[in-house]
């Protein structure tokens, strides 16, 4: 047996089937673009017939309170949806609570109910049999203890009511935070009937088997812009004619298939070297006295990104964050540094008044003085989303993004130093 001629026969067969697989991904990527733009070039055409891509709640208040207010309004019986109680029994049905409060009278749904430990929950239904507790968590984690003291509060105050019945519902794509409540508590809680777990797929169904019932054309048309809106901006999911376009393209072959599982395989670490490349960008690029703060932007959790200090006296930064994990739901805006820093209504004002002036009229918050969300000002729609849009990653590819982020950080320098008023940036 000629050894070497045996191994160098294995090495031309591993690096054509190297060579092979490149090919083959090479074809599927090209395939899938270009099933995707013709379809897009479609949607184009009809658009005006059609107008697939405008969406009613991208001009509404699309935070979590605002999802939470829907949800409310549609499981009140006497709501100005006029549905009566159809989408509020399809709810307990799912929830697995209709043997109990199916028939009960419920009084009209409360949103921000305050508990103990100044603590408030997002929707809450009283019933003449029992009471039900909804935590919406979208984008955000539940912080320390929180589902544990709703769930508490529930108990004593069923008690103290006479009420037979309580159940607290966790409304998420996520798992609790363990710090939240313990994974032994959680399981006690779902034997004993009073915790259930809901993801937003689950939601989806709801609202769209609610829709198919609904008699109002106009109460129709809000439930399937909504559905658009939490596919979109909570699931992060795919638009469904692409989705359906792509799905196609991978099964069409095995080589496809596994083409499309080894790219996936390589995408995080894609996504990584950008984001490590972003960062190296930035420091770069900004000159002192600018220092970047570098909030673990990994995608891992939300309400991480990264900020921009104008002075190491200053207690308010320029914030690029991400308030859902996965790189989605960006925006940016002042922020303050920590924690620690309490809102000043004078200075809060100030700063508002100063970056209206230098670019829109936002948003503000206790924490951030002045925030936007990216189709408002300097980016587009397409960098709301990351997990599910190119083009961010793309812009820090070619470097355009870094440049991007230090001429908005320049133009907020120049805002605050052009009136003399850097000080209102500091404690």
């Amino acid at each position: 047996m000629n050894v070497p001629m045996l191994l160098e026969d294995m090495v031309g067969k591993i690096a054509a089937e190297r060579q092979s697989k490149r090919k083959n991904i090479g074809t599927l990527l090209g395939k899938v673009l270009f099933d995707v733009r013709t379809l897009r070039k479609a949607k184009e055409l009809f658009s005006e017939q059609l107008a697939p891509d405008f969406r009613i709640f991208d001009y509404l208040r699309n935070n979590e309170n605002g999802l939470s207010d829907c949800f409310r309004d549609l499981l009140d019986p006497k709501g100005k949806h006029g549905q009566g109680r159809l989408f509020l029994d399809i709810f307990l049905k799912r929830i697995g609570a209709a043997d109990w409060a199916a028939g009960a009278q419920c009084l009209r749904p409360e949103r921000e109910k305050r508990t103990n430990k100044n603590r408030r929950i997002d929707v809450y239904l009283k019933f003449d049999s029992g009471l039900i507790g909804i935590e919406n968590k979208p984008w955000d984690r539940d912080g320390r203890r929180q589902l544990w003291d709703y769930a508490k509060w529930l108990r004593r105050t069923a008690r103290r009511t006479s009420c037979q019945r309580w159940l607290l519902v966790y409304l998420s794509n996520s798992e609790p935070n363990p710090c939240s409540i313990s994974p032994t508590r959680r399981e006690q809680l779902k034997q004993g009937g009073h915790f259930v777990q809901m993801n937003y797929h689950e939601a989806i169904e709801w609202l769209e088997d609610g829709a198919l019932h609904t008699k109002a054309p106009t109460v129709r048309i809000f439930v399937d812009e909504l559905v658009k809106f939490i596919r979109t901006n909570v699931s992060a999911e795919l638009d469904v004619s692409e989705e359906l376009q792509i799905k196609e393209t991978l099964l069409a072959s095995p080589e496809n298939l596994e083409s499309a599982f080894l790219i996936a395989q390589s995408l995080d670490a894609v996504k990584r070297d950008l984001i490590s490349k972003l960062k190296t960008d930035i420091e770069s690029g900004i000159k002192l006295p600018y220092t970047l703060l570098w909030d673990r932007c990994d995608g891992s959790r939300a309400n991480t990104g990264f900020g921009i200090l104008l002075d190491a006296k200053h207690n308010k930064t320029i914030c690029f964050e991400f308030e859902s994990a996965g790189f989605n739901r960006f925006f940016w805006g002042i922020c303050r540094r920590s924690r620690s820093v309490t809102k000043n209504q004078q200075q809060w004002s100030e700063i508002y008044e100063i970056m209206n002036n230098a670019f829109v009229d936002a948003q503000q918050s206790e924490a951030w003085p002045w925030w936007a969300w990216p189709s408002q000002v300097e980016f587009d729609q397409d960098f709301q989303n990351w997990s599910t849009s190119f083009q961010p990653w793309q812009a820090i590819h070619d470097g355009s993004l870094g440049r991007k982020i230090i001429e908005i950080v320049e133009r907020v320098g120049k805002a605050f130093s052009d009136q003399g008023r850097m000080g209102v940036l500091m404690p």
